[in-house]
């Protein structure tokens, strides 16, 4: 698990300017059945950072004994300069947000656990602030976070 102000200092040591209460986690989405089933199974999880001037994505480690963020060690696995984004579509679905980052040359595509059940799920396991009051930052930022991704494109 990973503390939210602990993602914000390192990301901060990494160089960059986050912008507060606008990290989620992530996994990259496969559009076929097989794809999705593989993912479900060994998928990567990565937060996501809305940075000043930037989208970066920091991979989430998995070790023996499960999930961990290993952040003092860790490197931006992408770094997207919002001036490259042409649009960002976000479409909401029962489980999970579909984000689409598109850019001249690529599109990335993302899932983020909906808000109403991400403490049931990986999600709230990874950004647990709380564990006796069971809050999560990926719970309390997400729709803002997918708000804000929404707005973003190349002007």
């Amino acid at each position: 698990m990973a503390k939210e102000g602990r993602v914000l200092e390192v990301i901060e040591e990494l160089g960059f300017t986050p912008e507060e209460d606008r990290n989620i986690i992530v996994k990259y989405r496969s559009d076929n059945l097989a794809g999705k089933i593989e993912d479900f199974f060994s998928g990567d999880f990565y937060i996501l950072q809305i940075c000043e001037n930037e989208i970066i994505l920091l991979k989430v480690l998995k070790g023996m004994l499960g999930f961990k963020t290993n952040l003092k060690k860790e490197k931006i696995s992408l770094a997207i300069p919002k001036d490259e984004i042409e649009k960002v579509d976000v479409t909401e679905g029962q489980f999970n947000y579909d984000i689409d980052i598109y850019t001249r040359n690529s599109v990335i595509k993302l899932t983020a656990q909906v808000k109403g059940l991400s403490s049931l799920r990986t999600s709230g396991s990874l950004s647990i602030e709380s564990f006796f009051k069971g809050t999560t930052w990926h719970g309390e930022n997400v729709d803002e976070t997918v708000k804000e991704l929404k707005t973003i494109k190349n002007q």
